[in-house]
């Protein structure tokens, strides 16, 4: 779940939530040339082959697809690439899988909604903590 400025995440086993306190979003209107999302890819180019492939529909809505291939492959890790679909309308990444030296998909994740500029009544925002669930509160950590 995200308001704007703060991201929920919450992973079913083990039953695990995050919360991280987010970046300025992109402009919708000029996506690759915004200058944090340009800066980031740039910095990505260093340690990565980055190839954007052919746009997708992620639930309906148009996706720039990225596929992110490490420089060096990390031996601890069974991902060796991975794909992102980054909404066309907001920026926001809609679905992102990584991928085994085979091609097989070791993680797929994906957003169930996304609304933009829509209004939202403020109890959607209560977040009621799953029994058993393990909170990592990031919103006051430097990432």
């Amino acid at each position: 779940m995200f308001d704007g400025q703060v991201l929920w995440i919450q992973r079913p086993a083990p039953e695990k939530i995050e919360v991280y306190k987010m970046p300025r979003r992109p402009d919708p209107s000029d996506f690759l040339s915004y200058s944090d999302w340009r800066a980031h890819f740039e910095t990505l180019a260093q340690i990565a082959e980055l190839v954007w492939l052919a746009d997708e529909i992620v639930d309906g809505h148009e996706t720039f697809v990225l596929e992110v291939t490490p420089n060096q492959v990390n031996t601890e890790s069974p991902v060796r690439t991975m794909r992102s679909h980054f909404s066309k309308e907001s920026g926001i990444p809609l679905k992102a899988a990584g991928f085994d030296a085979n091609g097989r998909i070791v993680y797929e994740w994906s957003f169930a909604v996304e609304s933009v500029n829509q209004p939202i009544d403020l109890d959607v925002f209560q977040f009621q903590l799953p029994a058993n669930a393990e909170l990592r509160d990031l919103t006051d950590s430097e990432q």
